[in-house]
């Protein structure tokens, strides 16, 4: 019987002004060995390529560029923020973290904005929306963790079932299932995976 073929890696390209900056978001990232940083950089300036061919993300730090140059920049981006943003983003942004989120955080936020959701890890109302109409209001604004597990009950896991896939325990689910419910205005599970379809949250 042949065997499945290998699950091939998150290529990444990491922007950061700093040269520290980028050797550590680069040891934080490929911790998990689904995440390839393909390229580091200070900046998202580059000759003309086929980006498209060569990444599937990339991550911004502070500093890199300013977000009017993201306007029309063809690759989603996770930005990483000092702050929250106080202005409108561009398409192109599909995530938020902290420049200070760990290791699973950003690891968690990558699987996600690949899978084709959208993922903040600030709280409700601190950051802006993006031009995109389809992206979750910010009132209901779902980190990067609940996203998972959000997912993994579309997919009819169990509390247990989605702790071991997730490497968390029991009752860790269980805290993120109701702040799901509580986020989404849901009482149950079917009607959480409801309103988050049709928010654009899932992957279906």
């Amino acid at each position: 019987m042949a065997s499945e073929p290998e699950e091939r890696p998150i290529r990444l390209w990491v922007a950061a002004p700093s040269p520290a900056v980028r050797a550590g978001l680069r040891a934080l990232l490929e911790e998990d060995p689904h995440l390839k940083v393909n390229r580091l950089s200070a900046s998202l300036l580059t000759q003309e390529e086929d980006l498209t061919g060569s990444f599937d993300l990339v991550i911004l730090a502070p500093g890199s560029l300013p977000l009017e140059g993201l306007q029309d920049f063809v690759l989603p981006v996770l930005l990483l923020l000092e702050s929250p943003p106080v202005r409108k983003l561009p398409y192109s942004v599909r995530g938020l973290l902290s420049i200070e989120a760990g290791s699973a955080e950003l690891a968690a936020a990558c699987r996600a904005i690949q899978a084709g959701l959208w993922v903040t890890q600030f709280e409700p109302g601190q950051s802006s929306c993006s031009e995109n109409p389809s992206d979750p209001p910010e009132q209901d604004a779902l980190t990067a963790r609940e996203l998972e597990v959000l997912q993994a009950m579309a997919g009819g896991f169990t509390n247990r079932q989605i702790a071991a896939s997730l490497f968390l325990s029991e009752n860790t689910v269980k805290f993120h299932v109701s702040s799901i419910y509580s986020k989404l205005g849901a009482v149950n599970r079917a009607e959480a995976v409801r309103l988050a379809a049709r928010r654009g949250l899932l992957v279906l």
